[in-house]
């Protein structure tokens, strides 16, 4: 299967929380070769925010931060341009009052026809009754 991924999932690879065991098997499934994974170009950067961020809120060191990162840079999701997407995504986000990145992440799975698979359950729930393709990784086997 070929799934779109946000950055929620892939700090789970990394950073002990629940349903990390759930993401962890969809990057082995990818690394088996049995699934794909797609992102936008700036998934790195929002990783890299988010896990600099914790550093910020004293739930990681400096160090943790760096080596997480590192590690899911060996294991990117093919990355498309964000640009394409933005009038899409701007669109996403008025209607459904989401995030910015979130829309962009939506606007990609539409786009390609695929499952975004995140761990953000308000997401999940603001979206469902119209976007049945934002899938929360709580639901994954």
């Amino acid at each position: 299967m070929k799934y779109v991924i946000d950055a929620s999932v892939a700090l789970k690879w990394v950073v002990l929380e629940v349903d990390s065991a759930r993401a962890r098997k969809l990057r082995d499934n990818v690394q088996a070769g049995d699934d794909e994974i797609l992102a936008p170009d700036f998934f790195p950067v929002e990783c890299g925010h988010a896990l600099f961020r914790s550093v910020r809120r004293s739930l990681l060191t400096g160090v943790e931060a760096w080596n997480g990162l590192s590690s899911l840079v060996l294991d990117l999701p093919e990355l498309h341009e964000s640009v394409p997407l933005l009038a899409r995504a701007s669109a996403i986000s008025l209607q459904w009052q989401t995030g910015f990145y979130d829309a962009v992440y939506i606007a990609l799975a539409e786009r390609e026809q695929v499952q975004l698979i995140t761990a953000d359950t308000k997401l999940v729930l603001k979206v469902r009754a119209d976007l049945p393709f934002v899938v929360d990784l709580s639901t994954l086997p």
